[in-house]
């Protein structure tokens, strides 16, 4: 129902814009709007930014080695997608501009073959090959070469598109008016209201739909335990942490954990996550020894060591087989209280805090229950239950890590928490309330979904970032609009989710939004 809402609403504005386009001149109709069934083209833009891929393998379409000794700059104007990349192809060195596209045709299809803009690129590098083209041209009459990047992911492709959102690729923020400002500036708040309901509902049913996929082939706990990992990483990070969650699989950790005291849980569940991920230092300890000698740490550090050593010891059997190889990409571009050691270490708390052993969704579920039963009414109320729920993913409790960043680092003045406040609010809108949402539906509790629309209605705005800013500027310029104050996240949904469906068909312009695409006949 919430679909068919939003289509029409959209199609009702879509209709006053397309009569602006009329009057510029314009003509024809608007094209249907497409389906996503694969990830669009700034996902693929993350994948070589972030270089999420094997790269010793990498070899072009006509069989040449490729190393890319540096991906280049995002460009977010017009032109090729990467500034000054350096690339090493056959042993050649080149250093030029690389364009990335979905489908190999997008090159010609999007006359890049006809632009001098684009006699600077080296490198065409697109997921999908649709074509039997070995070589792209330019302007200029060069042929350059091209790579099908899909078999070459790392980890893979279905791990990415779970993992990464446009949300994660460095976005410009800077925008002049959209096309729509005019005719979405004459609008009724009414109206306005209404599409943004729409809008924001659709992007939240939207994460429903993915977790209910993801249930095919996981339990519900094992499908919310990857989405609050996932969280835990940064852009490109994200796809270790979400290896790293498949990799531990949630039941395994409560059957192989079911015998530890509950004062050793989160020693035992730091074991587990911080080895498999290859993050702890190198020792010469056997794997029988309590023991775990390395370079010189201070006692602490030592002590913390000999303790995770000791259950690594006892549970090693079951993981040692699934080590992600070391990579620098854990630390890349973070700051030293989001590294990954420090967020493992919350993990290993939030777990150990939320009585894992017993369900994660069920225990979830029992929290908004006794919410429920306080029968909040006002605004007030509901944003009181919100701020309960989300100190649920602050985790509590000693940690070695509250007070150092990595292993026998100069510990903090201060205890810093694991997982702030932001953290966990993002993690209870983004991940759990979708996961409660389709626990409702398959327990046929319709007064639980009921309450949690509620909650999402309620929740206060997540800190602004590029895409939201963008598109408050498009749509309603720098005097905003009498019907919203963003100060609830619902709003800001609403915009990622016109963004999705419209602006980041080409977010440098307008020429591609689907509302004013025209088709022939």
């Amino acid at each position: 129902m919430s679909h068919t809402r939003y289509i029409a609403l959209r199609d009702e504005l879509q209709s006053h814009l397309l009569g602006d386009r009329v009057a510029d001149g314009g003509g024809g109709r608007a094209a249907r709007w497409p389906g996503r069934t694969t990830p669009d083209e700034r996902i693929v833009q993350m994948i070589w930014a972030e270089q999420l891929m094997r790269g010793t393998e990498l070899v072009t379409c006509t069989g040449k080695p490729l190393r890319v000794i540096s991906p280049g700059q995002w460009n977010g104007e017009a032109g090729p997608d990467f500034r000054t990349a350096e690339l090493e192809i056959g042993g050649r060195r080149l250093r030029g501009d690389v364009e990335i596209h979905v489908e190999s045709a997008d090159w010609e299809r999007h006359q890049h073959h006809r632009d001098f803009e684009y006699n600077g690129v080296v490198l065409h590098a697109f997921l999908r090959r649709t074509d039997r083209v070995n070589f792209d041209g330019l302007h200029n009459g060069t042929q350059i070469e091209r790579i099908e990047l899909e078999s070459f992911i790392h980890p893979d492709l279905e791990t990415v598109s779970r993992t990464l959102s446009a949300e994660d690729c460095p976005f410009d923020g800077t925008s002049n008016l959209g096309r729509c400002h005019t005719a979405v500036s004459r609008l009724g708040s009414d109206f306005l209201r209404k599409f943004f309901d729409a809008a924001a509902r659709e992007r939240v049913e939207a994460k429903v739909a993915r977790f209910a996929a993801q249930l095919e082939g996981e339990t519900p706990d094992q499908v919310l335990y990857q989405a609050i990992m996932t969280a835990m990483g940064h852009k490109g990070g994200k796809t270790l942490f979400f290896l790293l969650a498949k990799r531990t699989p949630i039941e395994e950790l409560k059957d192989y954990l079911r015998d530890v005291p509950p004062g050793d849980i989160p020693a035992a569940i730091e074991a587990v996550l911080l080895h498999v991920a290859n993050l702890v230092p190198a020792g010469n300890a056997k794997p029988d020894s309590e023991m775990c000698v390395g370079a010189g740490f201070d006692g602490e550090t030592q002590d913390y060591l000999n303790h995770i050593h000791r259950w690594w010891s006892e549970l090693s059997g079951y993981f040692a087989d699934r080590l992600i190889p070391p990579t620098r990409r854990w630390f890349s571009g973070i700051r030293p209280p989001n590294f990954p050691t420090r967020r493992l270490g919350g993990i290993a708390r939030l777990l150990t805090d939320l009585d894992f052993r017993r369900g994660l969704v069920s225990n979830f579920a029992r929290r908004v229950e006794q919410a429920m039963a306080r029968n909040p009414k006002t605004s007030k109320d509901f944003k009181r239950e919100i701020a309960q729920l989300a100190t649920l993913f602050e985790a509590k409790g000693a940690s070695y890590w509250k007070q150092h960043y990595t292993f026998g680092g100069k510990p903090a003045p201060r205890p810093m928490q694991l997982i702030g406040a932001d953290r966990a609010e993002s993690i209870l809108f983004n991940a759990l309330l979708p996961m409660l949402l389709l626990h409702a539906r398959r327990e046929k509790n319709q007064t639980m979904e009921d309450f949690i629309w509620r909650l999402v209605a309620h929740f206060p705005a997540l800190p602004d970032n590029a895409i939201t800013k963008f598109m408050r500027h498009r749509l309603f310029g720098p005097a905003g609009h009498d019907a919203f104050n963003f100060r609830l996240e619902k709003q800001n949904q609403a915009l990622f989710h016109i963004f999705h469906d419209c602006c980041n068909n080409n977010a440098r312009t307008c020429d591609d939004c689907v509302f004013f695409r025209v088709v022939e006949g």
